[in-house]
């Protein structure tokens, strides 16, 4: 019997597999958008067609979201109260050490023994779409290149961590990106009827009572 360790920090990159490249295609093809993988590795993992210009397309990368619990820093700095919440790994790097400008391999192995991933910036991905999948749920969200923090060797930054689950209120700090406005960029949202079951008024909000209804 196999008897690796099936503990959360390794369930997200292990189990998940194609899972997200599989949502992404189903979305694409229901929606009658095509799409192709290219032969020849340059970065993008697609060629999507553009919905506003036929005759284009984009260089597409689809990335898997990682939930992580967090110390809620805006809370902290401002009423001095530790409270974790749960926060979105939203990625735009392979993970792994950076290679030098000029390399154009994707995958290199290091003196150390760790492997060394292909960096990319604005000008070789137009588009991602960002999966987040559970038992539960899945969510599509589509960013473009332009959106997506960039670090000062041109480059994408590595990650940007997010919540879902509530409006931030505070403005960056002084250093910080711009926020994403993320909500904007859910492109397709399904939830498993258990879960629908569960929060009926989450989902089918009851219609609240307007003042004419006391006048009539």
């Amino acid at each position: 019997m196999y008897q690796e360790s099936f503990h959360k920090k390794n369930s997200d990159s292990m189990f998940l597999g194609k899972s997200a490249e599989h949502i992404v295609a189903s979305y694409l093809l229901k929606n009658k958008i095509n799409f192709a993988e290219p032969e020849v590795d340059q970065g993008n993992d697609w060629w999507v067609e553009d919905i506003n210009d036929r005759n284009k397309v984009r260089r597409a990368q689809v990335k898997k979201v990682i939930a992580k619990i967090q110390l809620d820093q805006e809370i902290y700095d401002t009423q001095g109260k530790e409270v974790y919440v749960t926060k979105y790994d939203f990625r735009f790097q392979s993970s792994g050490l950076k290679e030098k400008p000029g390399i154009v391999t994707s995958n290199i192995a290091t003196s150390g023994g760790g492997i060394s991933r292909r960096q990319y910036g604005p000008e070789e991905i137009d588009v991602f779409y960002e999966v987040l999948v559970t038992p539960f749920r899945e969510l599509i969200f589509e960013i473009k290149a332009e959106d997506v923090p960039v670090g000062d060797d041109g480059y994408f930054k590595q990650s940007k961590s997010l919540v879902l689950d509530r409006v931030q209120t505070q403005p960056p700090r002084r250093g910080k990106d711009t926020p994403i406005d993320i909500r904007s960029m859910l492109i397709s949202e399904q939830y498993d009827a258990r879960l629908i079951r569960a929060n009926q008024d989450f989902f089918f909000p009851p219609e609240q009572p307007t003042i004419m209804e006391f006048l009539s």
